[in-house]
């Protein structure tokens, strides 16, 4: 027969039992101590908010989960919209710290559903557990659970698995539905500065606001007048925009504000957009084009006024725009070539005089006022030919657009067309046909009858042109400067200064008569330096813009 042993049951041992004292007491995680409780409750759009229907509905649930529990409601947190996709929302952290602060004594966080309190998957569950091991529990009240079970804590994991897996499958969806929008033209992310977008229905619209305006006229100013980034940022901020270097360099290399859009799922396409340009695609490449030639010279820090033909006047032998520096000993101030061996440098007062020689040939003699109109309305009726041609053609278009609007506008008036109908065709005409015309029109300028006006402005201009260079500011006189020779003038030691491109139009027609003029007084033999502003040396052939 086997040996055994019988065991007999432990017997309990009294309370004051003298080792009672070195026991241990169970310890169970996450039961709640006290029945101060949170609400709270989210949206994840601004839309969902502003109708407020939904989050009234949740802190109505949460209100009614909590008396039926006997809950205390400390606080109410969130009642705003906020996305569930990270846990660094502002009320959602402002909570947080609160149920943690010991002194508050909060035993839950009620919410509307599992997705209300996160969506992060797997950080959520993580979080959870770490506010259970900190004796606070959530309860979701249309989700309830005993989340004290493992059998809960696993249906509570599975629920914020599901939120966090459905917000990918929205995400997927929506890039799908992005990048279609996008290769339509239409532009997803914000609008850049100088546009304001709206919506209008299911219409979005992007329009040019002031700021745009202001935008649209550094656009020019820099292909026009050749002001540097410097002085066109000091332009705008005397007007209120403030910009930095680094973002007006991104404006102009932005397609987006020639009408074209650019972005990552694109794969590097650009494609046209429905928004409207600031420039023409042309005027942009252009500009571009300027400033790759920029960056490939020398990097100017500052525009300085004693220097105001930096940059215009070029070295004869290289054809580099001249820079600048100052003798602070004799407080002198001297331009020069930066281009190595080239040794060019004149004092300012030097070329200033130089410069000033070459203003006064196109000075406008009180006799020589009749004769520079006729020509003016003649140099003017032959370069605006083409453009009169163009603008009549586009002038036909805009009134068969005009009448196009207006024939549906009756239609719609008399009952034949309905609002979303007459509004959708309405709106794309005026967008694709009406708009574009009207722009196009405008830009080509007056007609013939405002030649008078421009007559008498030219006429007062070359009055004055030496006397407004002399007294004008820095910007002012660059402007004169590109005015009077678009491509800048060159200067040699031993000729002086003389154009390297063309010259406006007006001002060679003042030039060609004040020519004349001196001719018929002293003939032919006596103006050496009467072509010396307008032609360059023998074989010298300096680099243009």
């Amino acid at each position: 027969m086997p040996y055994s042993v019988k065991l007999k049951p432990p017997v309990p041992m009294p309370k004051n039992f003298a080792l009672q004292q070195f026991g241990k007491s169970s310890k169970r995680v996450g039961k709640s101590t006290t029945n101060r409780v949170v609400i709270y409750t989210r949206v994840s759009t601004k839309e969902q908010a502003d109708t407020n229907h939904s989050l009234e509905l949740q802190k109505k649930r949460c209100l009614e989960h909590a008396i039926a529990h006997n809950y205390e409601v400390v606080e109410h947190f969130g009642g705003t919209y906020e996305s569930a996709k990270d846990d660094g929302r502002k009320e959602f952290v402002r909570m947080l710290k609160f149920v943690q602060q010991p002194s508050n004594r909060i035993s839950r966080i009620i919410v509307f559903s599992y997705d209300r309190f996160s969506r992060t998957g797997g950080e959520a569950i993580a979080l959870i557990t770490k506010l259970r091991g900190e004796g606070i529990s959530v309860d979701a009240v249309t989700q309830q659970v005993d989340a004290t079970t493992p059998e809960g804590q696993l249906f509570q994991s599975i629920q914020l698995l599901f939120g966090n897996f459905d917000n990918s499958l929205r995400a997927r969806r929506a890039v799908a539905g992005t990048k279609e929008r996008i290769r339509n033209g239409y532009w997803t992310a914000r609008a850049p500065m100088g546009y304001t977008m709206s919506k209008q229905g299911n219409e979005q619209i992007i329009q040019v606001n002031p700021t745009g305006e202001l935008l649209r006229q550094v656009f020019r100013m820099k292909l026009e007048d050749g002001l540097s980034n410097t002085q066109l940022l000091a332009w705008l901020r005397k007007r209120g925009v403030k910009m930095s270097k680094g973002l007006l360099g991104q404006t102009f290399r932005n397609p987006f504000y020639c009408g074209y859009i650019r972005h990552s799922s694109l794969d590097g396409a650009v494609i046209e957009g429905r928004h409207p340009a600031l420039i023409t695609p042309e005027q942009f490449l252009q500009l571009n084009r300027l400033q790759k030639q920029l960056e490939n010279g020398h990097a100017h820090a500052k525009e300085i006024s004693p220097l105001p033909l930096k940059h215009h006047v070029r070295c004869h032998r290289c054809g580099k725009p001249l820079t600048g520096y100052e003798v602070k000993a004799k407080k002198l101030w001297y331009y020069k070539c930066n281009t190595i061996g080239c040794k060019l440098n004149i004092g300012a007062r030097q070329l200033h005089t130089a410069y000033r020689d070459l203003l006064r040939e196109y000075t406008l003699l009180p006799h020589l006022i009749a004769p520079l109109k006729a020509l003016t309305v003649t140099v003017f009726t032959q370069l605006n030919q083409e453009g009169a041609v163009e603008k009549k053609a586009v002038e036909t278009s805009l009134k068969q657009a005009q009448n196009k609007l207006e024939k549906m506008e009756n239609r719609y008036a008399l009952g034949e067309l309905d609002q979303a109908i007459y509004q959708k065709y309405s709106r794309k005409l005026i967008a694709e046909e009406l708009e574009p015309l009207q722009a196009t029109y405008q830009s080509l300028g007056s007609n013939l009858s405002n030649l008078e006006n421009y007559t008498d402005f030219a006429v007062e201009m070359a009055a004055n042109l030496l006397i407004m260079w002399e007294k004008s500011d820095l910007i002012t006189r660059q402007k004169l400067q590109h005015m009077v020779h678009p491509n800048g003038i060159a200067f040699a030691p031993e000729i002086g200064l003389y154009r390297t491109g063309r010259q406006n139009t007006i001002l060679a027609v003042i030039s060609s008569l004040s020519d004349t003029n001196i001719q018929q007084k002293t003939g032919p033999t006596t103006i050496k330096r009467a072509k010396s502003g307008l032609v360059g040396p023998t074989g010298i052939e300096p680099v243009t813009c």
